[in-house]
């Protein structure tokens, strides 16, 4: 199940049980939050240092900026960063954004790291036109939305020459 399957069941069940007694002023998944901090701390030690990007810290506070023009650059040095991190790999499962320009930008950059032979997976699949799309572009796709009635239940996989 993915992460936001979790998150969604555990709202459901919070809705079910107490919903009916106070609506909730911030909802925070921890994963979430952890895994946002990290990445954070992994994009400041990346990107310290290059032009048109400013790092401060205040009283505990990190704020990073990137200027407009610089952001392309800025995301592909942050996904070469990840990809060299993690080194030459034998499968790699994206349960990202699960938006269409984000994980195929992300698949163009870790697809690199699969050794052949390798498969690289991009899970739940949102909408009809990223499954057209992927499936021009090349990719398999199972789609398992019939059979369990989520909307996102599409996966595309392929296997690195």
């Amino acid at each position: 199940m993915s992460d936001i399957v979790d998150t969604i069941n555990r709202l459901e069940a919070w809705v079910r049980n107490y919903g009916h007694e106070k609506q909730p002023a911030f909802i925070a998944d921890l994963k979430v939050l952890i895994g946002a901090a990290k990445a954070v701390s992994r994009a400041v030690e990346l990107l310290q240092g290059l032009e048109d990007v400013t790092v401060t810290s205040e009283d505990g506070h990190l704020e990073l900026m990137v200027c407009a023009h610089a952001v392309d650059h800025a995301v592909a040095i942050l996904q070469e960063g990840q990809a060299k991190r993690v080194g030459m790999l034998d499968l790699i499962i994206d349960d990202g954004s699960h938006l269409y320009p984000d994980y195929t930008a992300t698949a163009e950059v870790m697809g690199r790291r699969l050794r052949p032979g390798g498969v690289y997976v991009i899970e739940d699949i949102q909408t009809q036109d990223s499954v057209d799309a992927l499936r021009r572009d090349g990719w398999q796709i199972e789609d398992w939305r019939e059979k369990t009635g989520r909307y996102d239940d599409v996966i595309a996989w392929r296997v690195k020459e």
